[in-house]
Parts: structure tokens; C-alpha cells; sequence
């Protein structure tokens, strides 16, 4: 120190940016991660006066085209005088890094550091999941004093709910400064130490493979005529889809569509460019903010009640597989068979009940939700193997079942002897005691 002072040196703090903590899939591929960047350091102190200040400021907006003199402007009066400061704002890259460093009388008082950069490699990918980072508003700023104003903060998805983990600590260092505001040294640091990493339960093979599926999936429907009256094209443009491990519920990959490249965000995005996401619906998370018509995916929750409840299905086999279904109801030591098929079904119905530990003797009641034969032709040969079995039927069909002549009759009138014959078998009564 005292050697600093004896050649006209000054030392000067100046807080670090610490490293944004990694955002990772479950295999550890990085979705969101950080790259080191050339970025300016001021010191106003060694600048000059305030010609040289603008001037100066005119020299640093003809570094970056998007940004301009009033904007530079506005950055040098938002920190307190004579305090060292990054101007991250304006986006380098290496050339012009060593055009500063090489043109030192056009940029008094700046130096060139390295410091980590938000970066999403894959763009778009998990946008809505992993959602985005970006400098922190002044809203921010007064919600948390602690912020690092130099730094970003999370906006959106696992950015914004793990900020506090992602964030880490910033560091100080200490530099050697000339009277001419030129920095020739680190005098000493306290090291920035970086923030946690998160892994998620996303596979990222799996999400790509979704995201393109979707994507895919929306141009055919755009592309495909719709069936009503007025033939018009389809104008599907959003979608979502979650894939979840079956085992554990974790979500292996969450997709929502149209998305967004949170890299915008980290580089600075205009007004236009927001508005036009807005006007989309890009940060709509259609996977959790959608609502929307289960249709036929809710009937896999339907078939595990079921089968929690002791309930089920067992195929008829009726013309061909899937197309009609007995259901098996087990309470106890006791069961009901719900319809049951034509005759050529009744060896599936024995071989369901006795996958589930059940005898014959154990079924007692056979429930019949109405007699057409694709349902009930195949009850009189069933209840030949049930011998503790009663046949539930509405009283109006009862008699069908106790004499299935009209049945039959009625049957060939429509597809003759020989149809009926290859589809029903030959129907068997049922004797009238044994239906309710």
C-alpha cells in the first residue's frame, strides 16, 4: 500500500459479479449455464472532466449499436460519483475488448474484466420450465437491498423460485490504479463465491424429442382439413405436452407452445420485441396454466381407481380384441361379473377371475346392464360354470334370459342363421330361479 502511494498509485474496491449457479437435466447436461465475457470497468474519478465524459460516452456507445448515447448516459448517473462500476449494459465482444485495451487515450478511466454471463445453450428448449434471468429493476433492487445490481435475477420458472440458491455471494477486489485511470494490477480479492447447482428431473432428449413432436403435431393439424360442414383449415398454434416417469411422478419433460429464448432477456430485449411475446402468449405455460378437456388421457386415472377398487375389465373378444369389455368386481372373498360377452367369451371371464385368486363358487352375482346378445348372449353358457351365481337383470328382461327364443329369433331375422350362429354360438337358458 505504502508502495502504491510513493509511485502515485490509488487502490480501488470493486464488487464481483459472482457465477449464476448451473441449471442442469437429471443426466447433468447443462440447460442454463455461464460463460465468462469481456465487460467495461469504469472509474469516473480518472475520466476527467465533463467534456471528457461525454465524449468518453459517445466513444462507449459506438462499441455496441444497440445501445445508445443517452442510454450510456443513463447508466454513468445511476451510480453514486466516483465509484468503480461495470457498464455490462453494453454487450463486447473480444475484438472490440482489445480495441478498448489498445486505444487507451479514447477510453480514460476504462479497463476490460471477465465476468460470467447467464447463457442458455439450447435456446428454446425447457424455456417455460427454466424460465429467465435478467438484470434486476429497480423494483427488485428495493424489494432486496442485498442484490447485486451488476448481477441478474430470476423472473420466471426455476430461475425466479430458486433465485436465493442460484444467486451465490459476490466477491471484492482491490486494483491498482494510475493517475492516468489506467488499472495495472489486482492488489487483492475476496473470491465471488459462485452459486448452487440445480438438477432437475427433466431428461433433455426426452424434451427435445417433445418439443419437436409438438411442433410437428401442430403444422399436420394446420395442414389437415377439419371434418365439419365447413371444411376449413385447422388454426391450432399452441400446445403442450408432459411426459412423467410412471414409476416415481417425476416430470421427465414439460413442453408449452409457442416459447420463448430467455438468452433475450440477459442481452436486453425492447419494448416491440416484449410486446410482440406478449400478444403470443409465450410465457403462458399451457402444461399448468391451461385449461382444457382431459378427453380420453383421463381414462388411464379411471382404470388405476378401478383397479384400486377391485375392479376389472377383461376383454370379450367380441368380432375382435377391444371392442367390447366385462368388467369383474371383487369385494372381499366375493365377486360380480358385470355383462358377459358372447359364449366364445366365457373362457377369458374364468381365466380373469381366477388371475385375481378367485373360484367359480366365489362369483355371485351376474349383472346384466341390458340383454342384447354382444352383452348378454354368452350369460346361460357362463352360468353353467357359476354355481353360486344369480343373474341381476331388469324385470322386462328377465323372461329373455330365462327363454331366449324371441332373442335368437330376432337375431337371425337380421343376420341370418349362419352370422348368428359364428358370432353368438347357441344361446342356453337359464334357469328362472336363479334370476332377479
Amino acid at each position: 500500500e505504502y508502495e502504491a502511494s510513493a509511485q502515485g498509485q490509488q487502490v480501488k474496491p470493486l464488487s464481483t459479479v459472482a457465477p449464476r449457479g448451473t441449471i442442469v437435466d437429471s443426466t447433468g447436461r447443462v440447460i442454463a449455464g455461464i460463460v465468462r465475457e469481456p465487460t467495461l470497468i469504469i472509474d469516473p474519478t480518472r475520466i476527467g472532466d465533463e467534456a471528457d465524459v461525454e465524449e468518453l460516452i459517445q466513444e462507449v456507445a459506438g462499441l455496441d449499436e444497440a445501445i445508445s448515447s443517452v442510454d450510456v448516459r443513463a447508466m454513468f448517473d445511476a451510480v453514486p460519483e466516483d465509484q468503480l462500476f461495470f457498464l455490462d449494459e453494453v454487450v463486447l465482444d473480444a475484438d472490440d475488448a482489445l480495441f478498448v485495451l489498445g486505444n487507451r487515450d479514447r477510453f480514460p478511466g476504462v479497463d476490460v474484466e471477465w465476468t460470467p454471463v447467464r447463457t442458455y445453450p439450447l435456446g428454446d428448449v425447457a424455456a417455460h420450465v427454466v424460465g429467465y434471468a435478467a438484470a434486476p429493476s429497480e423494483g427488485d433492487l428495493e424489494e432486496n437491498p442485498d442484490l447485486d445490481r451488476n448481477g441478474i435475477v430470476g423472473k420466471a420458472g426455476v430461475e425466479r423460485y430458486y433465485d436465493s440458491s442460484l444467486q451465490g455471494e459476490q466477491g471484492l477486489r482491490y486494483y491498482n490504479i494510475l493517475p492516468s485511470g489506467q488499472i495495472i494490477g489486482l492488489s487483492s480479492e475476496e473470491a465471488a463465491i459462485p452459486g448452487h447447482t440445480i438438477t432437475l428431473t427433466l431428461d433433455l432428449e426426452t424434451q427435445v424429442l417433445a418439443e419437436q413432436a409438438l411442433v410437428d403435431g401442430i403444422a399436420l393439424s394446420r395442414a389437415t382439413q377439419t371434418q365439419d360442414l365447413t371444411d376449413a383449415p385447422s388454426e391450432a398454434s399452441t400446445g403442450s405436452v408432459v411426459v412423467l416417469d410412471a414409476k416415481t411422478g417425476e416430470v421427465v419433460s414439460m413442453v408449452s407452445h409457442p416459447a420463448y429464448e430467455p438468452q433475450v432477456f440477459v442481452e436486453g430485449i425492447d419494448s416491440r420485441e416484449y410486446q410482440a411475446l406478449l400478444d403470443k402468449k409465450a410465457f403462458n405455460n399451457l402444461a399448468i396454466q391451461g385449461l382444457f378437456a382431459p378427453g380420453s388421457t383421463f381414462k388411464a386415472v379411471t382404470y388405476l381407481t378401478a383397479y384400486s377398487e377391485g375392479i376389472f375389465a377383461i376383454d370379450a373378444g367380441y368380432v375382435q380384441p377391444q371392442i367390447a369389455a366385462i368388467h369383474l368386481l371383487k369385494q372381499g372373498d366375493q365377486a360380480a361379473i358385470i355383462d358377459t360377452g358372447v359364449n366364445s367369451s366365457v373362457p377369458a371371464v374364468l381365466q380373469g377371475q381366477a388371475s385375481v385368486g378367485l373360484r367359480p363358487e366365489q362369483v355371485v352375482y351376474v349383472i346384466l346392464t341390458h340383454i342384447h346378445l354382444d352383452h348378454a348372449g354368452g350369460t346361460g353358457e357362463l352360468m353353467q360354470q357359476l354355481p353360486n351365481a344369480q343373474v341381476l337383470v331388469h324385470p322386462r328382461g328377465s323372461r329373455h334370459m330365462i327363454n331366449p327364443e324371441r332373442l335368437i329369433a330376432g337375431t337371425i331375422a337380421v343376420y341370418g342363421q349362419e352370422k348368428t350362429t359364428q358370432l353368438y354360438g347357441t344361446i342356453q337358458p337359464i334357469a328362472a330361479d336363479r334370476v332377479r
